[in-house]
Parts: C-alpha cells; structure tokens; sequence
C-alpha cells in the first residue's frame, strides 16, 4: 500500500539533456526566515536552498557529459491543496563528465528505504551510466552512479549539505544511514517514444 503523502515541501529538479526536459523530486522540510528559505536539515539545523541545491549537484551533474547537460535548476515547491507552489528557484552547481557518452533514452533508479522502512526512489534520465544493471549493495553500483548513490547515504557520502542531510520520503521521515533497496539500469519506454528510438 502506498505511503500516505505527509511531506508537504519539495525540491523540485528540472534538467534538460541535449533536446529533451527531465524532472526529478525529493521531499524534504523548509521554513521562511527573515524574509529567504531555507530547507530544514534532518538531525537539526538548517542551510540555503542553494547549498542544498549544489549539495545535490555535486553527486547528480557528474553522471552527465557536459556537452549535453543543456541546464539544471532546483525549485523549492511547497503543497497547497492540490498544487505545488514554487517558493524559490536555484541553478545546481556542479562538475559535469568530459567523458563517456549519453546513454539516450537510459534510466537509472536508486531505491531507498527510510528510518521507518518505507520506501523511496529516486530516477535519473538520461545519464553516461551504461546499461543494463540490477544490484543490491553500494559496492556494486557502477563507477558513474556511485558518486550519486553515496550523496544520499549517510554512510558512504561526504557533502555537507548533500540529499541525505535533508531528504525525507513520503511519509516525511529521514533516509536510513545506508539506505539501498537495490539500484537498477534499463531503458525508459516514454524517453524513447520521445527521442523516436521505438
């Protein structure tokens, strides 16, 4: 049964490779202070919605060949009623691959598990990351989505403001401290309706 949706507050990823715009979603938890937001950080305290952006950045911009990551941009959206309401819009710093080559049409799919053993997901389209692959522990991630993976991870990773300091599930509770279901590579049949690969 799915996860009653309690978080109430979003980053709300949209990047674009070569022709073609992606989205992305993490919950998370922010507040309005003295007139800027900020996102709330799981074990206490708070940072700017950029830091969090570039904290994000630095884990998902590698996995993109920097001729082809046309553009990134984090908006922090909050629910109201229906609708998702965009409060602050950041651009997400971080150092693109001069190698490898777009896997057009590819999805990568990390599926993690929170403190309250609900489960989350986070898809990245269209990365260098090579396919096909299903594995269930960090040290068989491929080279290119480990770096990702670890940002989500209070384990593995090291950013300061990185997605596993602030991110929350549905359900609004914190990532486990390493939190991987299992991590999968294959194609996205809609991706590929789009670029006409089918």
């Amino acid at each position: 049964m799915p996860v009653p949706l309690i978080a109430t507050w979003r980053m709300h990823i949209e990047y674009q490779v070569l022709s073609l715009t992606h989205t992305l979603n993490m919950y998370c938890s922010a507040d309005l202070v003295s007139g800027d937001y900020v996102i709330n950080l799981n074990a206490g305290g708070t940072c700017t919605v950029q830091q969090a952006a570039d904290g994000f950045g630095a884990g998902f911009v590698p996995m993109y060949r920097d001729t082809d990551l046309i553009s990134c941009v984090a908006q922090l959206q909050e629910k109201s009623g229906f609708s998702w309401l965009t409060r602050d819009v950041k651009t997400v710093n971080g150092t693109p691959a001069t190698t490898g080559a777009t896997v057009l049409a590819s999805q990568n799919t990390l599926v993690l598990r929170d403190i309250s053993s609900h489960i989350g997901k986070i898809i990245a389209l269209e990365t260098t990351v090579g396919l096909p692959f299903h594995v269930t522990s960090p040290g068989s991630i491929p080279a290119r989505l480990i770096g990702f993976y670890n940002e989500f991870s209070e384990d593995s990773g090291s950013g300061t403001y990185r997605p596993a300091k602030w991110v929350v599930t549905r359900g609004d509770n914190a990532l486990q401290d390493e939190p991987l279901i299992g991590a999968t590579g294959d194609f996205n049949d809609k991706v590929r309706r789009a670029r006409g690969l089918v």
